[in-house]
């Protein structure tokens, strides 16, 4: 069995004799019933692990992504939907923490990247509040939070902020849309969706340019209120 063996490689049914530093290889398939305790582990191809990965350190492609069961880096994600989920109340919760000793914050980053130049009315990002009804039940579109271009022009760039809910009948209103205005320094502010709105005022208005009420969009034959007084 031993005769036609070579040290360090391995031969169909012969001996197995390790070479001078303690080395073997060729091996084809390894059945352990136990445990395998090694120094270091180098798989060239797929990995099949049926239980639980213990590693108290995790690089992957010479990036260290795990450290003492801290993430340090998951790069790039190219997944269209990340889910989490959980059963317990208050649950899953998202944190996200600046720990500098400094008065600079964490930031929640949305990018709209055409590969060309932006357009008016690029969406830039939005965040969506979904719910079901007491129906089906099926789920229902009850809120939103976006952004998008306003005006696009090199120069003259200039955003428009939205919030929204579903009123009455499920479709989705803006009842508050914050816009770029004409000049520098201006910003146009809408309350409300339709003249039905209702917009209630706890405490006091205070005016810092000039109040104008009219009935309709037709100022010059409605009633309307026109005064410079400073209301504050």
């Amino acid at each position: 069995v031993l005769d036609a063996v070579t040290a360090g490689t391995v031969t169909a049914s012969l001996g197995v004799v390790v070479d001078s530093n303690k080395d073997i290889g060729s091996f084809r398939n390894i059945t352990l019933t136990g445990e395998l305790d090694a120094g270091s582990l180098d798989v060239s191809g797929d990995a099949d692990i049926d239980g639980t990965l213990e590693a108290d350190v995790l690089t992957v492609d010479g990036t260290n992504i795990l450290t003492g069961g801290i993430i340090t880096s998951l790069g790039t994600i190219a997944q269209d939907t990340v889910t989490f989920t959980s059963a317990n109340a208050n649950d899953p919760l998202v944190i996200i923490q600046n720990t500098t000793n400094d008065a600079t914050a964490a930031a929640l980053r949305f990018n709209k990247n055409r590969g060309a130049d932006a357009q008016d009315n690029d969406m830039l990002g939005r965040i969506d509040f979904y719910g079901y009804d007491d129906g089906t039940p099926s789920t229902q579109h009850y809120g939103q939070i976006g952004v998008s271009v306003k005006d696009a022009s090199s120069g003259a760039e200039g955003g428009e902020m939205f919030f929204g809910v579903a009123n009455h009948d499920g479709g989705m209103e803006n009842g508050l849309v914050l816009s770029d205005g004409s000049a520098d320094g201006e910003i146009d502010v809408t309350i409300g969706s339709g003249t039905s709105s209702v917009t209630t005022l706890a405490g006091e208005v205070r005016v810092n340019s000039y109040l104008r009420l009219y009935t309709t969009d037709d100022q010059a034959n409605n009633w309307y209120l026109y005064t410079h007084t400073d209301l504050s």
